[in-house]
């Protein structure tokens, strides 16, 4: 596989336990890269929090390899 060098964003729900696992075990308390967004939308206040980290060493395999 050719690297890129790119960034990726991707959600990852409760519904991928073992990747959500992962990620939760990640510094995020000494993330200084965030973002939220805030809106009302049929009566109800929604807040989404962004957050970026770099991490390596993880050997998660995304995108999957070949």
């Amino acid at each position: 596989m050719e690297e890129k060098k790119a960034h990726c964003l991707l959600v990852v729900k409760a519904n991928q336990p073992e990747l959500h696992s992962r990620l939760r075990s990640l510094p995020w308390k000494g993330v200084t890269a965030r973002r939220y967004d805030r809106e009302v939308s049929h009566g109800r206040k929604e807040t989404r929090a962004t957050r970026a980290l770099t991490i390596t060493g993880l050997d998660l395999a995304f995108p999957p390899r070949q």
